[in-house]
This record gives structure tokens, sequence and C-alpha cells, in this order.
């Protein structure tokens, strides 16, 4: 009966993808989208809301870890965006056992490159920084913030990833619900690590650290609960590099636009290192202000990308372009609220 039940939610979602308005489907997947984005960009304000009652440097400190945490992001976003198209599709052609494939592959093999991207950034953690824009008087606050950053890289890797493979088969809400568990108990830890336990910036970067964690098992509980359409199994690692290649067609133009952000963020900051902890703190608040703004037009336009998927997959190349003109509408609108 369970089994039943999971099969008729399943195929009530694929039916909605497909047939119900566009103006309907694509706002019900984008909200809760809109929420995770908005709360994700709320991750680093809380850091330097907390972090700015220690001073400059230790601000300037965290806003040159945001880099850092752009760039771990920009690799798990390559995997999970180019993932996450590949499965709308295959799901809208009805291929589910590929689907899951796709998704369990692409998920341990992000992890396994954040693994790596673990172990250098540890070995090279000092010249990462002073990379990255750290001046000499926020170098020590840098380097704190950065190791615990980097332990988390798996996690962060697994939740991005998680989060969008959730997103492409139209469970946004579950995917809400994992960055809202992080940020929530990130904002709890933060006070309690940096004034109670007087651990300073390696206490910001603990709570982060353990916030990600924590969004990961969330994140990943729906699948073990069988809650989903798609499923992680073991048997489902198979990297093959037919998978790869697809993912790759999708993820890379998202890994690089992450990315060149990043690189440009990094650029500002270190021509702010020039003038001081004083500029660098200040660019670093008002990066995040635009980021956080720019997350509500990201967030709606990513519920626009599953059904887009969905009806590419099952040849409705008509309620694609519905779907398009209807999302740049929206998107249109919010840019100018």
């Amino acid at each position: 009966m369970a089994d039943d039940k999971i099969l008729r939610e399943r195929e009530e979602r694929r039916r909605m993808m497909l047939e119900d308005p566009v103006y309907k489907v694509i706002p019900i997947l984008a909200v809760p989208t809109v929420i995770s984005m908005l709360i994700d960009s709320f991750y680093n304000m809380a850091d330097t809301y907390f972090v700015s009652q220690l001073g400059l440097a230790a601000t300037a400190a965290v806003g040159v870890n945001d880099s850092l945490m752009m760039m771990l992001r920009a690799v798990a976003m390559g995997f999970g965006m180019g993932a996450a198209s590949y499965i709308s599709r295959l799901l809208g052609a009805k291929r589910d056992e590929d689907a899951c494939r796709v998704g369990m592959t692409s998920l341990v093999t992000a992890m396994l490159v954040s693994v790596v991207l673990l172990i250098f950034g540890t070995i090279f953690t000092e010249p990462l920084v002073i990379l990255l824009g750290s001046t000499e008087t926020s170098m020590v606050y840098s380097m704190q913030y950065a190791r615990f950053i980097l332990l988390a890289a798996p996690f962060t890797a697994g939740e991005v990833v998680l989060s969008q493979l959730l997103r492409s088969e139209g469970s946004t809400k579950y995917s809400m619900f994992g960055m809202v568990s992080g940020c929530v108990l990130n904002i709890i830890l933060d006070p309690i690590f940096i004034n109670v336990f007087h651990l300073e910036v390696a206490g910001a970067a603990m709570a982060t650290a353990l916030s990600k964690v924590v969004s990961f098992m969330v994140l990943l509980s729906p699948f073990l609960r069988r809650r989903t359409m798609l499923e992680l199994r073991r048997q489902y690692f198979t990297p093959k590099w037919h998978i790869y290649k697809e993912v790759g067609r999708m993820g890379i133009p998202s890994f690089l636009r992450s990315m060149l952000l990043s690189v440009s963020t990094v650029v500002t900051n270190n021509m702010a290192a020039g003038f001081g902890d004083t500029a660098l703190a200040a660019v670093s608040v008002a990066n995040k202000c635009m980021r956080f703004l720019g997350a509500a037009i990201i967030g709606f336009a990513q519920g626009f990308a599953p059904v887009a998927g969905y009806c590419w997959g099952a040849k409705r190349y008509k309620r694609v372009m519905q779907s398009f003109w209807f999302t740049s509408f929206m998107g249109f609108l919010i840019a100018v609220i």
C-alpha cells in the first residue's frame, strides 16, 4: 500500500508538471526556491552581523572567505544544475531509472571532488587566503575561518546537489526545509560560539560548517524515506562518460557563471585590501546585500527549470515556450519592484 501511494504521488507530480497551467505550476515551484535562495544568501549575512562585533579585521576575514565559499559552491552548482536539467528531461520522458543514475553519480562525484579541494585547501591555506584578498591584520582570522569552511566542503557540495535534485523533480518544499533548518541553526549557534564560548571568528566558521552538515542530512532524509521520485542507491552510482558529458553540457556554463562571479569578488577584495580592513569590510557587506536582492530573481528562474525539463523530455515544446515567456515576464516584474 505504501509503495502504491508513493507511485501515485510520483505520477501526480509528473501530471502537474506536464498538464497544469504554467502560471500556477511555476509559482508553486518558485516560491520555496526563492525562499531557499534568500536563506542561502542570509547564511553569510548572519555570520557578518555577529562577527562585526569583533572588529573590522574579523569582518574583513569573513568577506574574504565569502569568495572561498562561492568557489566551493560553484563546483557543486556545476554538478547540481547539470544533473537537475538532465534529470528533469529524463523524468519527463519516463526514464526514471536513468534519472536515478544521473542523480546518484552527480552527488557522489561532487562530494569526491570537494574532498580533493579540501585536501589542497588545507595544505595551502595561507597562500589561499592571501590570493583571496586577505590583509596582514586579517590573516589570522581568515585562516581560522577558511579551515572550517574547507572541512565542511563535502557537505556543502552534497547540500547543493541534493537541493538541485529535489528541485529537478519538483520537490521544492523539501529543498526549502533543508535550507531553512541549516540557516536557523547557524543563527542560533553564531552568538553561542562567538560570545558564550569566546571562539570569535573560528566560532562563526564552526557554526556555518555544522549548519551545512545539518542541511545535508535534512535534504538527504526524503530520499532515505523514499518520499521522492528519485532514489539514491549504491548500485545507481554509474561513473560513465555519457552521464558526465550530458551533465557537463548544462553544468559547465553554470559553473563558469558562478566561478566568474567569485573571481570578480576576489579582484574587488584585493583592490579594497590596498585601502585597509575598513574598505575590505565595507565591500564585503555591500556584496552580501547585492546578492541577497539578486537571490529572489534567481530563485524564481529556478522554478522554471524543472517545468522546462519535464516538458522538453515529453516533447511538449510549446509548453516550454509558454513557461519561458511567463518566467521572463515575472522576473522582469520582480526586478522592477
